[in-house]
């Protein structure tokens, strides 16, 4: 305890010889308490520490024992101490500044501090015989009090940096000796118990563990048989249950990646055979390519060696007016080679506008009127009393049309009829059709008139006109537009359509 003297003076109070006592304990001594002490000012400790005679507390106070004499607060300090000398006995007045008190616990163990104290008086013995701990190590060993029998275990351990401070650990072995007494006598039987137990378990564990590893394995020859369709039916948190669950997630990726694969190889065949079959197109468009341009070529040729070796004037004429018709014709296949490639390779960009197709196809089928009427050809052009008005590339949609009519007119008899229409469907989509009279087109050429260089009548004339490649640019463009388109043959004839979104 800490005493802050009116003066400022601190005095440290030990107290050691007054915890136990029930007349101090009365006293509850806190810091900040005013309180009186008497202490033996010629006697200090090595590190300043008093020892007090008395201590008083407002009415309470408590008295130290001492074997030569007891202090009376009525009489004065003035005795002999135990070695005759005179005890220079010191009062002095305060608040407790500082107060360190051993708590319930320690308190209640005064009934060992006896053997405690032997304990510590056999370690003394022990330091004359060097056993002295090294500082910041301990030394442990047993104690038996030789009145009471009891056992002790005492651990001594020396302060760092304290070479004279030692801290002593003193614990009572008597419950420990009991418990392993009952231990002892009730071995035999816990071993019996014990034993049935682990029978019991290792019966009921084994069936427990063996029954999941039968499904499990199960599950996986299926798996080796590429079966992923059954799953491990245990759950549980042990590491069965986690194997199981693992088998499970590998079943399902397995499953999962074999269809991928699958997949990718369905995709890949499908390329295969689009490769080939973009292959045989190519093949068979440069083998209609070469055909085309062989003939007039050849005509440019044999007309060209003729007007070389010399001919009248009238037909060298007529012979540099065939070759100029010949070069048109080879001029506008190789128009129509280009344009074709590029609206294939996705190369032409379209111009996208709002634009009537109503419009669009009246304008397209006047520019044709004459030609139908020379070919004395029944037209008509049915167009509703509302706009079409659809988003498309104006140019690219009239060459579709164009293409229509021209078709048209080429497989038209002559009296024959040709019919345009334009409608606006439910849907909020635009239908245009050109149909005309005249002979069906098989069903083995339907799903062919649309290729490149393709012709259903085989033996019809290069007098009539064309590339060959007029239906094959209408397609592509229309698939430009992300447009339906169809042919299909009629009561009268054929008829030719799209439909705008």
């Amino acid at each position: 305890m800490v005493v802050t003297a009116e003066n400022g003076e601190d005095v440290v109070i030990s107290l050691d010889s007054a915890v136990y006592d029930s007349d101090f304990q009365k006293l509850n001594l806190a810091e900040g308490d005013k309180v009186e002490v008497g202490y033996f000012a010629d006697n200090p400790s090595p590190d300043k520490t008093m020892f007090p005679f008395f201590i008083k507390k407002d009415s309470g106070q408590w008295n130290m024992n001492r074997k030569d004499r007891m202090y009376q607060p009525e009489n004065k300090p003035d005795g002999n101490n135990r070695n005759g000398a005179k005890d220079n006995f010191v009062t002095a007045e305060g608040v407790v500044s500082a107060l360190v008190l051993p708590s319930e616990q320690a308190r209640n163990i005064s009934a060992e501090r006896g053997s405690a104290f032997k304990a510590v008086g056999e370690w003394i013995s022990r330091l004359s015989a060097e056993q002295t701990p090294d500082p910041g190590e301990s030394i442990a060993y047993f104690y038996v009090d030789d009145q009471t029998m009891e056992k002790f275990t005492v651990t001594v351990l020396t302060v760092m940096g304290k070479e004279n401070d030692m801290v002593f650990a003193i614990a009572p072995l008597a419950m420990v000796s009991e418990a392993a007494e009952v231990t002892r006598n009730t071995f035999f039987f816990w071993f019996l118990i014990a034993m049935a137990a682990a029978c019991g378990l290792g019966i009921l564990f084994s069936k427990v563990l063996t029954r999941p590893i039968i499904d499990i394995t199960a599950v996986t020859k299926k798996m080796a048989a590429l079966d992923f369709g059954s799953r491990c039916e245990y759950s549980s948190n042990d590491e069965i249950g986690e194997l199981a669950a693992n088998i499970n997630i590998l079943s399902q990726t397995l499953d999962q990646t074999i269809n991928e694969l699958q997949k990718a190889n369905e995709k890949l065949l499908a390329d295969i055979e689009h490769e080939r079959a973009v292959e045989m197109s190519r093949r068979e468009f440069v083998a209609a390519a070469s055909h085309e341009l062989k003939t007039p070529l050849g005509i440019i040729r044999a007309y060209t060696e003729a007007l070389t070796d010399g001919v009248s004037e009238n037909k060298r004429n007529r012979y540099m007016q065939v070759i100029i018709e010949e070069t048109e014709k080879m001029d506008r296949l190789i128009l129509d080679m280009l344009e074709n490639s590029k609206l294939e390779s996705g190369a032409q960009k379209l111009n996208i506008s709002s634009y009537d197709v109503g419009v669009l196809l009246k304008g397209v089928f006047r520019r044709f009127a004459d030609v139908m009427a020379e070919n004395n050809i029944d037209a008509e052009c049915r167009l509703p009393d509302y706009t079409l008005t659809k988003k498309f590339d104006c140019d690219m949609i009239e060459r579709v049309l164009t293409n229509f009519i021209t078709n048209a007119i080429k497989h038209t008899p002559k009296g024959g009829k040709i019919i345009c229409a334009a409608k606006k469907n439910d849907d909020g989509t635009v239908s245009v059709s050109v149909e005309n009279s005249g002979a069906a087109i098989s069903p083995e050429d339907l799903e062919h008139v649309w290729d490149r260089f393709y012709k259903a009548d085989k033996s019809r004339k290069r007098s009539e006109g064309g590339t060959g490649l007029g239906l094959s640019i209408a397609k592509n463009i229309l698939t430009l537009h992300k447009a339906e388109y169809s042919v299909k043959n009629t009561e009268i004839g054929v008829c030719f359509s799209f439909t705008l979104k």
